[in-house]
């Protein structure tokens, strides 16, 4: 019974601290200090009244981008949930938490972080709506190199020492966060 209790709350605190940290902290930092460049580089570089925009297309143009980011998310959590049976956000290292198979199909079949996909479609798209450029082209490209700096560091350890071979020749199939097909090695996934 305990044991049921620690999961609980570990999943319970993944979700709280993943969701604070991905829909609070995270874009409210990206986007500040975008807008904080706009500000510097428009009004006090080039003397510019106004910081120029998107204009009208920027919200409808932001919405599509979060909508689409929040639907690879969502499809992402599903596939991960019924493929490989674990949790995706894990606050501690329980064995009860890790994947029992490697999800290869849907959008794990595209890219081998399609949630990350997502959530980069999504701050691109909230760059439109707050309506700053610097947060679209300087801001969310440092944040895309961190990030994948980051899972190429932890995430993909992780996966090579529970999946090992069969995690190599995904690897060398799948793109890590963008879909760019040109690139792909001729091996087989996993089933």
């Amino acid at each position: 019974m305990a044991k049921k209790i620690e999961l609980a709350l570990s999943v319970f605190i993944g979700y709280l601290w993943y969701f604070s940290l991905y829909l609070i902290i995270l874009p409210y930092l990206i986007y500040y200090l975008g807008h904080q460049i706009d500000i510097f580089v428009f009004s006090y570089l080039l003397g510019k009244e106004a910081i120029p925009g998107f204009g009208i297309l920027g919200i409808p143009v932001g919405l599509i981008f979060i909508l689409i980011g929040v639907a690879v998310i969502v499809w992402s959590f599903l596939v991960l949930g019924s493929q490989a049976g674990c949790f995706p956000f894990e606050t501690v290292n329980q064995k009860e938490l890790h994947p029992k198979l490697l999800a290869v199909h849907g959008p794990y079949g595209l890219v081998r972080h399609p949630m990350l996909f997502g959530y980069i479609l999504a701050l691109i798209g909230g760059a439109f709506i707050v309506n700053s450029l610097f947060s679209l082209i300087w801001t969310i490209p440092l944040f895309c190199w961190a990030a994948y700096e980051l899972i190429v560091n932890l995430e993909e350890k992780k996966l090579l020492s529970w999946f090992g071979q069969d995690y190599k020749n995904y690897q060398q199939t799948i793109p890590a966060l963008f879909p760019i097909y040109f690139k792909r090695a001729k091996t087989t996934l996993p089933r």
